[in-house]
């Protein structure tokens, strides 16, 4: 039971993120433009790519030294 619970509630979250993050794209694309909105969502996807490299490099890091 505890499984299907947990499964359940990883799937809910999954959705109501996309409703989130619809809902505040709305609201960009209609209080910044068009423009502004999707060079701030390449902008902040340049920077979880970057995050995303920076903790590879140090779980590397941390298992040479181990």
């Amino acid at each position: 039971e505890t499984l299907g619970r947990g499964m359940s509630l990883f799937q809910a979250m999954y959705w109501i993120g996309q409703m989130i993050g619809y809902a505040v794209a709305g609201l960009a694309f209609e209080n910044l433009g068009i423009e502004a909105a999707l060079f701030l969502s390449a902008a902040l996807s340049m920077i979880a790519v970057i995050l995303a490299i920076s903790i590879r490099v140090a779980k590397q890091q941390k298992a040479a030294i181990a």
